[in-house]
């Protein structure tokens, strides 16, 4: 009767879990799959295509390297609400997501004259799921779970070459739990390194190589992610004094999975207002699918993830404000992003 309680269990979290809401992040879903939807309202706008932008806090997750283009400490906030609403007959069903980080320039502490540090935390949950278990005696209960899911990621970005080339790296913790599921927890860890280059004052590309997360379950089980690459190109180019473009471009591809394509451009405006710096506008099309490996290309780009937003920046001072907002269709739905970031 364990194996079989084992066996419901594992179908209900699996099928639950990691089909219905994960499998809809990301072609390759896996362990700490949540963090495969993207961080941040202005990269989402773009659709994900940051790798050779990753030019404020964001970078932390897009591209550690990106992180050494920053010149003074930074607090970022993201909320987002995912689209519970849309899920037929899962109305109960309540994911949550939400992410916090702090970047501290090394030259601010004496330590180093160059390099930026970041500490960031992202949590995850998914309230009401049902959950079928049978017992000792062969009787069934039907109850819920709640699967709580985090990550710690500790992040550093340093110039090589002045600012033409960059590195970073990027080490994340993470943990899960099944609250209401006996045993169904795990911890692991993640690394992602990355490097971005600055081609010419237009011209920038960007490279990012996940390892991909390890999980080990109470039981000793290991839940072993896969390999996964991002390249990327950006163009950015001023348009005279009020106006300025960003285009971008990146491949994606993880093992067994197809290549990806992710494309994002950023138009700034100068409103001339005082203490407004600037105001943005974004679109973007986050995953589409290039190559028809396994015969899946057709069914991942029936629903292409399109995305856009706007923000704008306040300063004065030596301090400024962020405030951008994104919009991201997907096939369960529309999710909304909105983050907050403080420079001083």
């Amino acid at each position: 009767m364990k194996i079989l309680n084992c066996i419901i269990r594992k179908v209900a979290l699996g099928a639950l879990v990691m089909t219905g809401f994960c499998g809809t992040l990301s072609a390759g879903a896996g362990p700490a799959a949540y963090l495969n939807q993207g961080i941040g309202a202005r990269a989402m706008g773009m659709g994900g295509a940051f790798t050779a932008v990753a030019d404020d806090a964001s970078a932390a997750y897009w591209n550690p390297a990106g992180l050494a283009l920053i010149d003074n400490i930074q607090g970022t906030l993201i909320f987002q609400r995912l689209s519970e609403a849309d899920w037929p007959g899962l109305e109960d069903i309540a994911p949550s997501f939400s992410f916090f980080n702090f970047v501290l320039p090394m030259s601010r502490t004496g330590l180093l004259n160059a390099g930026v540090a970041s500490l960031s935390i992202a949590t995850f949950g998914i309230d009401n799921i049902p959950l079928t278990q049978m017992d000792a005696s062969g009787n069934l209960s039907r109850g819920s779970f709640t699967d709580k899911e985090s990550a710690i990621i500790f992040s550093a970005g340093y110039p090589i070459l002045g600012d033409d080339m960059l590195i970073g790296l990027s080490i994340r913790y993470l943990s899960l739990d099944f609250d209401g599921v006996d045993g169904a927890s795990a911890s692991g860890w993640d690394m992602q390194i990355g490097q971005m280059f600055h081609l010419n004052q237009y011209i920038n590309l960007g490279f990012t190589l996940q390892r991909g997360p390890t999980m080990v379950w109470e039981s000793g089980y290991k839940d072993t992610g896969d390999i996964r690459a991002r390249l990327g190109l950006a163009y950015e180019r001023e348009f005279g004094y009020q106006f300025d473009l960003t285009s971008s471009l990146d491949l994606i591809q993880q093992k067994d999975m197809p290549l990806q394509a992710s494309l994002g451009a950023e138009l700034g405006f100068n409103p001339h207002i005082r203490n407004v710096k600037k105001l943005f506008a974004r679109l973007g099309v986050k995953e589409l699918t290039l190559e028809d490996r396994h015969g899946y290309r057709a069914r991942l780009n029936n629903t292409l993830g399109l995305s856009g937003g706007f923000g704008a920046r306040v300063a004065h001072l030596n301090y400024h404000l962020d405030i951008d907002y994104a919009i991201v269709n997907s096939p369960m739905g529309s999710d909304h992003l909105v983050t907050i970031g403080l420079g001083f």
